[in-house]
Formats: C-alpha cells, structure tokens, sequence
C-alpha cells in the first residue's frame, strides 16, 4: 500500500486549510481526511483528481512528492515554540492548533522549509512529543525566548529563534500574498 498521507497533510497546510474546510470543498466528513492523512485508507482516484485540483498539485506530486522530502525513511519534524495556542479536536501531526494565526504561520513555514512537517508545540508540551516523536528542528518565536535555556538542556538538535521583525515579517507575508 502506498503512504500519501503525509503529502496530503503538507500540501493541505500549504493552502492553509483544515481537515474540516478540505473535506468541506471535497464534500466528505473530516475523518475521512484523517484517515488519508494517518494512512488508514487510500482516496480513489475520482479523489486524488479532486485533491489535485483544490491543493493546486499534480498527480504525481500527490503520490511521490512525500519520498522527496524523506531522509533515510523518516520525515523530518519540526516545532514552532509558541507560548500559547487554541487546540484542535483534528488527530495527526500538524493538526494541533486551530487558530488563525498559529495556522498562518505554520503555512508561511512550510513554505520557507519545505523539507519539514511543522506543528506548533508549547514548551510544557515538549518532553511528551519528544518521547513520541523524532524532532529535528526547533524554531522558536520571540515570545517563548526566554524558555530558550531550559530548551537548550532537553533537545540537542537544530534550534533557531527569530527576531521580532522577523516575526511580524513571516506573519504578514501570508497576508500580502493573498491580494
């Protein structure tokens, strides 16, 4: 069996959609979405045609694009450190946050590192994804800098912080690239 689930999910946060809107536009229930997304069952063909047309992808990028961003057989995972964020009742990696602005920022990041599967994590949060979840990058937002110490003794891979300007810049890029 195939494993598109993954390209779906990134694709689908690329358009800044939720399950819930995706299956709207697909006229299917959000556990639908889910499944596809957990690969817990395939779309029909009649299905991938209709995701291409609304993720704006081909076929083929569908259907092999998740081995493109695959490193020795695992996808690479990355968190943005937020200091808060509204949950959401979705399952699945990414699928966390349901405000806006988490969303937006999430897709403006899947944009700028396109090589990783994002999803927005409180630091309280971190020790459960880590026993969880191989992470591979961290990217941290002005607001939870000063967790950053604490950060730094509990994960040894990649961590970045950004400025504020580069905050205020990734939040308003989405914005100006809708008008």
């Amino acid at each position: 069996m195939i494993n598109i689930g993954s390209t779906i999910r990134h694709y689908r946060r690329r358009k800044n959609l939720s399950q819930s809107q995706l299956a709207q536009k697909l006229h299917i229930s959000r556990q639908t979405i889910s499944k596809w997304e957990l690969d817990k069952s395939l779309p029909t063909i009649e299905y991938l045609i209709l995701l291409g047309k609304e993720l704006d992808v081909s076929l083929d990028q569908l259907v092999t694009e998740k081995k493109k961003r695959e490193r020795g057989g695992k996808e690479m995972k990355a968190i943005m450190l937020v200091q808060s964020y509204t949950p959401s009742d979705e399952e699945g990696w990414g699928n966390e946050a349901k405000n806006y602005g988490v969303l937006n920022l999430i897709a403006n990041l899947s944009k700028q590192y396109p090589k990783f599967e994002w999803r927005a994590a409180k630091f309280s949060e971190l020790k459960e994804i880590f026993s969880q979840e191989h992470i591979d990058f961290i990217l941290v937002l002005p607001e939870s800098q000063r967790k950053l110490q604490a950060l730094k003794e509990i994960f040894k891979g990649e961590i970045r912080t950004i400025r504020s300007d580069e905050y205020v810049e990734m939040t308003t890029n989405h914005i100006y690239e809708e008008k």
